[in-house]
């Protein structure tokens, strides 16, 4: 079967290269938060610079951004994660900008698998992404750690296909 996503996963650098620099601004933006901005802006550039169909695959990537930033703002305002201030933290920004950047190519892979596998990657994925950052410190959580994983994982179980299902009907409707 032709995977529509392919066409745009295409890098000048490998695929798992995309995949550890979103490894490391995730851990640069949740251990060191906003003191790692300048780094990891310069990681999602190397990231955006090495992406030849980047202006064709636009329209996924800001979807996965708005759309991750709004499920964390709504996590924020009814008091499932806590920050120190009312609004999302511009680490957190970025971290959404990164995965936005690495969903559509250098996690291109799990496009062809069934809904209920990327499903499980998301509850697995998500849940210990939130996790591991609630252990650093990076976030509170106003709800039992049980309940708030919960939650989590029923958002990312929906959240990862759903962002599949969306790159492949752009990418079928756009006739990359």
């Amino acid at each position: 079967m032709n995977n529509p996503a392919q066409q745009i996963s295409g890098l000048l650098l490998p695929a798992w290269v995309d995949l550890v620099l979103f490894k490391l601004t995730w851990v640069g933006l949740v251990i060191f938060q906003s003191q790692a901005v300048f780094p990891v802006v310069a990681l999602i550039a190397l990231k955006i610079l090495t992406w030849p169909g980047i202006i064709r695959a636009l329209p996924i990537v800001v979807l996965t951004f708005v759309s991750g930033l709004v499920m964390d703002s709504l996590l924020m305002v009814s008091g499932v994660f806590v920050f120190p201030l009312a609004y999302l933290p511009l680490w957190l920004i970025l971290l959404w900008l990164s995965f936005s950047l690495t969903l559509p190519r250098g996690f291109y892979f799990i496009t062809r698998w069934h809904p209920l596998a990327q499903s499980a990657i998301g509850i697995v994925a998500g849940c210990l992404g939130y996790f591991a950052g609630y252990l650093m410190g990076a976030v509170s959580y106003g709800l039992s750690i049980p309940l708030t994983m919960l939650l989590i994982g029923v958002l990312w179980a929906g959240f990862v296909p759903l962002m599949i299902q969306c790159e492949e009907w752009i990418l079928k409707k756009i006739q990359i």
